[in-house]
């Protein structure tokens, strides 16, 4: 039976209209109707595909984004793991120096009056120097009208760690307060302290040599020599002058530390005792006088730096039996962190100050080195010390200078 017409789908309807219509319209009419069928089909087996591409891509593109996530997730990780373990060593190690430097001798310098030049304080803003003295002190002497054997400035480059030390020849010729705190006089170096104490010798070197120094540590021979005997001794370079000198004083120096001296028979890079090293800082008779005993004293401080730095166990025994004889005003907090900047400084070599000089007798018959001239001094040490070849002296080292000519001239 004929289907209705409504049962009919569309082609059929069409393919009857065809079949009653047999003419070119209809033909013509068919063909494209089957085109537009076949091109539909096309363009929808694209879209499939295309879409089919598009899921695939975006799959691909959600798991490189959890790969590449997950990458920055690690990396991330690791930076912080990093951090936090320099963290715990950080606040370890300043856990340990806080407990080694709980047993210095702490005096405060009392007067505040630094005598340091606002000029000074804004061209050194960089550097921590802190002044390292050697009393002349006995066993059983105090620190107190002592005189300093040695005068050394640690200075530290704030912000890349460099260290330098300069020595100060003691017999150098520099205005300072006289005894009991009376105006201002031209002496030795040396009777700064002696006149009065670490603030005047501070207050001497910042006059003078336009310094920013607050700080200061001061020991005598026997610190020195139970320190190196508590770090298991330190390596020297000694020579064949220094010998003789050595065995010629070194009895003495132990009859004032307490201990005994073993003669060295033999020059070259060797270890020495306590005693041994307390005397090869002493010596300068026969040994490049001043000058090379104050270099003998840098290279000690250097190799109990270094040693210590590297054994924590032996500080931690001379913090009880040889810091209780040592001197300073700075804080625990300050120690600590003198201590963690020492860790990470790097020498860079020393220096001998004053640089010109005549050396010789004055009218009171004493021996002294003088500056020739000071103004010109101080501008080679910011030059050496600190690389500010620009620095203008101080109204008040310009002066000094002046009367030390003066004075030198009669």
């Amino acid at each position: 039976m004929k289907k209705k017409i409504d049962e009919m789908s569309k082609e059929e309807q069409y393919r009857e209209y065809i079949k009653a219509h047999s003419n070119s319209d209809a033909i013509n009419a068919e063909r494209k109707y089957l085109r537009d069928q076949e091109k539909r089909r096309v363009e929808r087996s694209r879209y499939e595909l295309n879409n089919k591409k598009r899921k695939k891509y975006r799959k691909n593109n959600r798991e490189n984004n959890r790969t590449e996530k997950n990458s920055n997730f690690g990396f991330k990780r690791k930076i912080r793991r990093f951090f936090l373990i320099i963290l715990i060593i950080f606040i370890s190690l300043a856990g340990i120096f806080f407990s080694l430097t709980k047993n210095f001798d702490r005096k405060d310098i009392g007067n505040r009056d630094y005598g340091i030049n606002p000029v000074a304080e804004r061209e050194l803003k960089n550097y921590r120097n802190i002044l390292i003295l050697g009393s002349d002190a006995r066993r059983s002497e105090g620190y107190d009208g002592s005189r300093t054997d040695a005068i050394v400035i640690l200075s530290i480059n704030k912000k890349n760690g460099d260290m330098k030390l300069i020595s100060l020849m003691r017999d150098s010729y520099l205005s300072m307060r006289g005894y009991a705190g009376e105006g201002y006089v031209l002496s030795k170096a040396t009777h700064a302290h002696a006149y009065g104490g670490a603030m005047n010798t501070v207050s001497m070197i910042n006059r003078n040599m336009d310094l920013n120094i607050r700080e200061y540590m001061l020991f005598n021979w026997q610190a020195v020599s139970d320190m190196v005997d508590a770090l298991g001794g330190v390596d020297i370079e000694v020579t064949e002058n220094e010998i003789e000198d050595i065995n010629q004083y070194g009895r003495e120096t132990a009859s004032n530390v307490g201990s005994e001296f073993t003669e060295i028979t033999s020059a070259g890079k060797q270890t020495l005792t306590g005693v041994q090293a307390a005397t090869y800082c002493r010596i300068r008779k026969n040994s490049g006088g001043d000058v090379s005993r104050g270099d003998r004293y840098k290279k000690v401080i250097q190799a109990v730096i270094a040693k210590g730095i590297k054994n924590p166990i032996a500080l931690n025994k001379a913090s009880k039996e040889v810091f209780p004889n040592v001197r300073t005003n700075m804080s625990n907090g300050r120690m600590t962190t003198l201590g963690i900047m020492l860790g990470r400084s790097r020498s860079k070599g020393s220096i001998s100050w004053p640089n010109d000089y005549y050396g010789g007798l004055l009218n009171d018959g004493l021996w002294y080195a003088v500056p020739t001239t000071l103004e010109s001094n101080v501008e080679w040490l910011y030059d050496k010390a600190f690389e500010i070849s620009d620095h203008v002296p101080s109204k008040v080292s310009r002066e000094i200078s002046q009367e030390i000519s003066s004075s030198y001239s009669q």
